[in-house]
């Protein structure tokens, strides 16, 4: 799994991949972290997991950014059907300071893999569920914040 932000200048990049039980985004019994990465690169790559062939998949790969006035983040929900002995990217592109991002998957010759997505990610975000390839933004509370700070 690949990901790579546009966007410049220094700050925490957390990515992540996450499996669902099915298109509705029930909990996987199987476990629902595939992976994820702190401090990232603005290219990065998460480590590679095998998934069973012949059965539906559904994942999401999201980024968050967390930023001096906020954090930002971007996220898209893929539903694909693997084939046994074969092997796939994923591969999310995350632009304009996580505005929008969007997702890929090939197979080991890079050639494109059909995938379905619903209208919504399974991702919970800091401003909730959100449109798959939508980027979301949270400003930090200075009213809440700056009372603990002065105690």
């Amino acid at each position: 799994m690949y990901m790579e932000n546009d966007t410049p200048g220094t700050r925490m990049r957390n990515g992540s991949a996450i499996t669902y039980a099915g298109t509705e985004c029930e909990r996987s019994t199987a476990g629902v972290f595939i992976s994820s990465n702190t401090s990232m690169e603005e290219k990065d790559e998460l480590p590679s997991k095998p998934i069973v062939a012949d059965q539906e998949f559904t994942f999401a790969m999201s980024t968050s950014h967390v930023l001096w006035g906020g954090n930002s983040g971007c996220s898209v929900t893929a539903t694909f059907t693997p084939k046994a002995n074969e092997t796939y990217d994923a591969r999310l592109y995350t632009r304009g300071n996580s505005t929008s991002c969007e997702l890929f998957i090939v197979d080991k010759d890079n050639h494109a893999v059909p995938f379905t997505k619903p209208a919504y990610s399974c991702v919970h975000t800091l401003n909730g569920i959100t449109h798959n390839g939508i980027g979301w933004y949270k400003p930090i509370d200075w009213g809440a914040i700056i009372p603990l700070l002065l105690k």
